[in-house]
């Protein structure tokens, strides 16, 4: 279980019946684990020159929760495909390495969206895998919320 997830304890009430008397009553707590209501998208916007294929991923980043969330990490690669990103459009600090594209959300408020815009140039190949993934980063012990896997061809 990480760390934004949250135990609640339940408890369930048994009646046992002989019949149609009550002979005992069980009051049993039942553990839950409540994980928050964080939502990734994305979309796909493609804008080809003569040489190179370039397109837009849009990334959202939706918090149905009603509390915030500090300290996230959201992740992005192409797997499939050699690219290079050209532009980044981000309210939050970010840094490209060679896995991909991290985005630091220091502060996500309650009930709010994040929006993301990747401007990418496809060098080669036709088929990718666009991945997000969105990691709680405390203590520098990151672990998944969400995964966000899917597959385009730019053909």
């Amino acid at each position: 279980m990480n760390k934004l997830c949250r135990k609640k304890i339940y408890r369930s009430k048994i009646d046992l019946y002989a019949g149609s008397e009550s002979i005992a009553r069980q009051d049993i707590p039942i553990s839950i684990v409540v994980c928050p209501k964080l939502l990734l998208m994305q979309r796909f916007c493609k804008t080809d020159s003569a040489d190179f294929h370039n397109i837009k991923i849009i990334i959202t980043v939706f918090n149905y929760e009603h509390r915030g969330f500090n300290k996230l990490c959201l992740d992005h690669c192409l797997e499939g495909v050699t690219y290079t990103y050209l532009d980044v459009v981000s309210k939050d600090k970010f840094s490209i390495k060679a896995a991909g594209l991290n985005i630091w959300l220091e502060h996500m408020p309650s009930l709010s969206a994040r929006t993301y815009i990747l401007d990418i140039c496809i060098t080669s190949g036709s088929e990718f895998i666009s991945t997000i993934t969105l990691k709680e980063c405390i203590n520098c012990s990151p672990g998944i919320i969400r995964v966000c896997k899917c597959r385009q061809s730019i053909d």
